[in-house]
């Protein structure tokens, strides 16, 4: 190439670069004008919001004094209801039998007996926090003795099952006394049904289950000789010993008719089905129950757990470990159950 052309190429190509150059530099120029148009208008838009942030805070009066809350009252009516049941008073289980998980006799019944008379008291007066409470129902749902329906139980239990009977009743005369002097009730309700353990039959009797049954027996003695300030003893020969608790028909019952066997969800698809039969005939608000020795509440019902706690035969049958626990519940005229605890007994 000439050296007149290449001169003229070398020209041209630094006027395309100073195009390019110019040309960038417009779009940047551009780019920024935009962006800080966007800016200016984002902080217009925020500058008018404040504005009219202080012209509604100028308009409203403040006295610049802070109202002092109070602590607020116990309001409303409700009743407390205790769940006893499952004590088995006279079963033997060794820690050797148990892996040293569990043990259990008529001595160490008493202990976890008495710890959970005053807990069960205790879990109440923090429901009187919230309300008032001046009567007490005390669900005794059976079992509490084991007897003999098994053959090898007449060889291991401590006692026989009138001997465990007598134990029983006297045990729960001295929980239903101690409620009464220091509980500050007015009344002590007692429906009581029996349990499938404490019969006097090898298998369970269905339409004369109460009358073969040690504990219908221990209710009934126990109603007509004890006398005890404020109670009042509600025995039914039926199933189900129905109270109608602050305008809610509630049922109790030990729950041996609810038939489980086995299953991912556990006991509760069963009772669901027991509970949805029942319901045609009488509708119940709140169930009550006990028999599988498990701490269960739910909206509608509530299961009861045992004192005996962990036992062989609940181990061969893959039953979950679970601390020996009775339960408190708390009743509202206004709101129904409103309050459901376990009350350990250890």
């Amino acid at each position: 190439m000439k050296k007149g052309k290449l001169t003229e190429a070398v020209k041209n190509a630094d006027t395309i670069s100073s195009q390019v150059k110019y040309e960038r530099n417009i779009a940047s120029a551009k780019a920024s004008a935009t962006q800080w148009k966007n800016k200016y208008e984002h902080v217009i838009e925020e500058l008018a919001l404040a504005n009219a942030r202080a012209e509604f805070v100028e308009t409203v009066e403040f006295s610049g004094k802070v109202q002092a809350l109070s602590k607020l009252k116990p309001s409303g009516e409700a009743t407390a209801i205790c769940v006893w049941s499952d004590w088995h008073v006279e079963e033997r289980i060794e820690k050797a039998v148990m892996n040293g998980a569990n043990e259990y006799s008529p001595e160490i019944a008493l202990k976890r007996l008495r710890n959970m008379f005053r807990r069960s008291l205790m879990m109440i007066d923090v429901a009187r926090g919230l309300t008032k409470i001046d009567t007490l129902v005390v669900a005794v749902l059976g079992d509490l003795i084991t007897g003999y329906i098994h053959p090898e139980l007449e060889e291991s239990n401590y006692l026989s099952p009138t001997e465990a009977t007598e134990f029983a009743g006297d045990a729960l005369v001295e929980g239903l006394t101690f409620l009464s002097r220091e509980g500050g009730f007015k009344e002590i309700i007692v429906p009581c049904c029996v349990g499938n353990h404490g019969r006097t039959t090898m298998k369970q009797r269905v339409s004369t289950s109460f009358a073969n049954s040690f504990e219908g027996l221990m209710y009934k003695l126990l109603e007509k000789h004890t006398g005890i300030p404020k109670v009042k003893w509600k025995i039914e020969k039926s199933y189900h010993n129905w109270l109608n608790i602050q305008g809610h028909d509630t049922r109790f019952h030990h729950g041996e008719a609810m038939k489980f066997g086995g299953g991912v969800g556990g006991i509760t698809i069963p009772v669901k089905k027991a509970l949805h039969q029942w319901n045609q005939n009488k509708p119940a608000a709140y169930d009550f129950f006990a028999h599988f020795h498990q701490s269960i509440n739910m909206n509608r019902w509530t299961c009861n757990g045992s004192v005996i706690g962990m036992s062989p035969y609940a181990i061969q049958i893959k039953a979950e470990s679970e601390e020996p626990s009775q339960t408190v519940s708390v009743i509202s005229r206004a709101r129904g159950k409103v309050f459901t605890e376990r009350v350990f007994c250890d």
